[in-house]
């Protein structure tokens, strides 16, 4: 028992140290344009700096709400693109009132397709959010994430131009 009492006290002084030296460190901060210090920030994080607020993308993401299939008009989840070059589906408003949903996807391979989101009535939203694009993702992986605000939107699904159509099969799936 003495033993849980000193580390929760060794516990709490961390935690009071580590606030006194994060309060002095950022209490010279000047207020300025909350635009610039975003686009800053995101210059930052495609270097690189903030790499570890990244790793929080996936562990955060799972718990918040995701686009269903029943969203969709019209209604499915897979999209062979040998069948049809291009899928155009429209994303319907959130009955529940929720900002944002997580559409995962699913692509096969990597890189055959272009996945685009384009947000309805969402003028108070920054562009990136309302305009979303599989290639403005970095190191686009086979799994992928677009975020899909709540007034719904257009997601265009189109085999890349880039890659040669007798390359094989190419399909992407809302998960």
């Amino acid at each position: 028992m003495k033993i849980l009492v000193i580390l929760l006290v060794i516990g709490i002084l961390l935690f009071i140290v580590l606030m006194v030296w994060g309060a002095g460190k950022n209490g010279n901060h000047k207020q300025g344009d909350s635009k610039a210090e975003a686009d800053n920030f995101k210059k930052e994080s495609d270097s690189g700096k903030h790499s570890n607020l990244k790793s929080f993308n996936g562990v955060l993401g799972r718990f918040g709400p995701t686009l269903k299939a029943s969203s969709l008009n019209p209604v499915g989840t897979k999209f062979d693109l040998a069948k049809e070059p291009s899928f155009s589906i429209t994303i319907l408003r959130d009955d529940k009132k929720r900002k944002f949903r997580q559409a995962k996807f699913l692509m096969q391979p990597v890189n055959c397709a272009r996945v685009t989101y384009s947000a309805f009535d969402s003028q108070d939203v920054d562009d990136h959010l309302r305009n979303q694009n599989t290639k403005d993702i970095p190191d686009l992986k086979a799994e992928f994430t677009l975020t899909i605000l709540e007034a719904g939107g257009t997601l265009m699904v189109i085999r890349n131009p880039d890659v040669p159509s007798n390359t094989g099969p190419c399909k992407v799936e809302l998960e």
